[in-house]
């Protein structure tokens, strides 16, 4: 009877409370670049509340959220609740920012927010004396260079909490530069670090090498990228409300945050002219090799000839070396290929060009020294690197042209056989009268557009089968038998103890799920953004929970490094696999 009372004063409670929607900011004064959180809070309702989208912005940048935070509290019978929607924007230019009106409709009545306004300082906001939460630095290894000479830039991601999933948003520009990315290793592994006497721990998210093609002042763009930010959700309410003793308070939100690290200026100095080769140059540091696959052949046979650079520098770009050939040779473009080896901190590897030589004459035939010249930053000089001159016995060669040889004719080889033209046919043939060509009969005519008739009929067939495999249940049950796929391949990577590939096989199950049931796509959707479509559809929040918390795993497994058991991935593959089921169920 008790509960029975406890529930009628609830719902008589907050059918009665009256619905009030303000919007509130952390600060009315920041600086350019500095983060400003707003709350939209709906109090007196907390359910049946849409989301509310702030689009009228003056000089401000929104870079994540919603984060939303449900409360609801009964005290001495009186029911009270509220739900808050928090925004996260950042100040662009000095002046005055505004967040003009939102307005929402709830229950057929329609409320709207005052605006407001932030005046913007002029600035960079100062990272000692207050401590960033995450942000993003670009470490050159050098600032000045020589064309051509290679410059490493790492990026690196600080972090003073919990992150998860950093997504590049826009890759930085550099105009001037050829680029070399390094291969990244699958698990990121934070390490402690102090900046600005205060720590932190750090994960190189980016490691690229440029080639400038140019002399001058070059800059490079900056790198933005989206990290979610994992951060206690806020304790808001009466002051003697149980629910808002911090015991209460584990829960923790996910907030999309923006990050972007400064512009990179680098000089750039031509080539020195004193002593400088004429031709192209290679910049770096290389050795030179060559030889012959054999060195005795007989004439018209056809060598190769292969000549091997090794170094670090801009590999794709070594020019050809300077190879010298005899005229008793007939020689063909070189075929080039190359093998970059990438890291860990210097780009390096080896190009190979390969010639077609074929000997003419007989006698021993000598290739001279082959030379690349090359400018060597480090040493800020000049260098060549050669090889020693190759050897090769011929033979006078059969009038036969041996397997793999390429003959060429001579001209005195070329005789007139016979008459100059040679005539196809000698006579006219029959005639055929005008009235019996094929074009005048019926049956030309059917045979003509037969084939086009019967294309049609395909291409129609064809359309419906389309048309009926598209239909949403059919597309749906497709995404599930690959989710199926997915989950079998996760449960055998678990048995075999394969953390990673568990891991990942649950976050793209997830993903493909997400896509697909709220229609927003990966490649811009966050978590939250799905979470909130989903809601909004009515799907099943136990579902979702699910699916989160698989993600949440993974992200955490991958990024933060933290162990997980056999049994409790057990556990979380046998809940997807429930939700699945029913899904399945569902779209039947």
């Amino acid at each position: 009877m008790a509960r029975l009372l406890l529930s009628l004063l609830f719902i008589v409670g907050v059918a009665n409370a009256q619905v009030q929607f303000t919007a509130t900011a952390s600060s009315t004064s920041v600086q350019v670049g500095e983060n400003i959180e707003v709350t939209f809070t709906f109090t007196g309702a907390a359910t049946g509340v849409p989301t509310p989208l702030p689009t009228d912005l003056t000089n401000l940048d929104l870079v994540g959220g919603p984060s939303t935070s449900t409360q609801t509290s009964i005290v001495n019978g009186q029911v009270s609740s509220q739900k808050s929607f928090t925004y996260y924007f950042r100040a662009k230019t000095p002046g005055k920012a505004v967040i003009g009106p939102v307005q929402a409709n709830i229950r057929g009545r329609n409320y709207t927010t005052s605006p407001i306004q932030i005046s913007v300082a002029a600035g960079e906001k100062a990272r000692s004396g207050q401590r960033e939460e995450v942000f993003i630095q670009v470490l050159p290894d050098k600032r000045e260079a020589y064309v051509g000479e290679q410059i490493v830039l790492t990026y690196k991601l600080y972090f003073s909490t919990s992150v998860y999933s950093p997504e590049f948003k826009e890759m930085p520009k550099s105009p001037g530069f050829w680029t070399e990315e390094f291969d990244m290793p699958s698990q990121l592994v934070p390490r402690d670090e102090v900046v600005d006497g205060q720590s932190y721990k750090s994960v190189v998210v980016r490691k690229v090498a440029l080639f400038a093609t140019t002399a001058g002042d070059l800059t490079v763009e900056p790198l933005t990228a989206v990290v979610q930010v994992e951060r206690r959700q806020n304790s808001r309410g009466r002051a003697n409300d149980p629910f808002n003793d911090p015991f209460f308070s584990i829960g923790r939100r996910r907030e999309a945050v923006e990050v972007s690290c400064r512009t990179l200026n680098l000089s750039i100095k031509p080539l020195p002219e004193s002593g400088k080769p004429i031709g192209d140059l290679a910049v770096g540091k290389f050795s030179l090799s060559s030889r012959l696959d054999k060195s005795e052949c007989e004439t018209n046979d056809a060598i190769t000839l292969t000549i091997l650079v090794r170094g670090t520098g801009n590999i794709k770009t070594i020019p050809r070396p300077q190879v010298t050939i005899s005229p008793d040779f007939e020689a063909f473009d070189p075929k080039t290929s190359d093998q970059i080896k990438r890291g860990p901190d210097r780009i390096s590897g080896s190009k190979t060009f390969e010639y077609v030589l074929i000997p003419r004459a007989s006698g021993t035939q000598v290739i001279p020294e082959i030379r690349l010249p090359y400018f060597d930053p480090d040493a800020g000089s000049y260098e060549v690197a050669r090889t020693a001159p190759l050897t090769l016995n011929v033979a006078h060669g059969s009038a036969r042209v041996s397997e793999g040889s390429m003959p060429v004719a001579s001209k005195r080889e070329v005789q007139t056989i016979g008459q100059d033209i040679s005539y196809v046919k000698n006579s006219i043939g029959d005639l055929t009268s005008a009235a019996d060509l094929p074009h005048q009969s019926l049956s030309f005519w059917v045979g003509l557009g037969a084939p086009w008739i019967a294309l049609a009929g395909v291409m129609f067939a064809v359309r419906r089968q389309v048309r009926a495999g598209q239909t949403l249940s059919a597309r749906r049950r497709r995404v599930l038998k690959n989710a199926r796929a997915a989950l079998l391949t996760a449960e055998k990577a678990n048995s075999e103890n394969k953390t990673e590939v568990v891991m990942r096989s649950l976050s793209t199950l997830v993903q493909v799920i997400a896509v697909e049931w709220t229609g927003n796509p990966a490649p811009t959707a966050t978590l939250q953004d799905w979470e909130a479509e989903w809601r909004t559809r009515g799907y099943s929040i136990d579902h979702w929970d699910v699916f989160e918390n698989a993600n949440q795993l993974s992200e955490r497994s991958r990024f933060a490094g933290s162990s997980l058991s056999q049994s409790e991935l057990s556990q979380t593959i046998a809940n997807v696999r429930r939700v699945l089921t029913e899904l399945e169920g569902e779209v039947m």
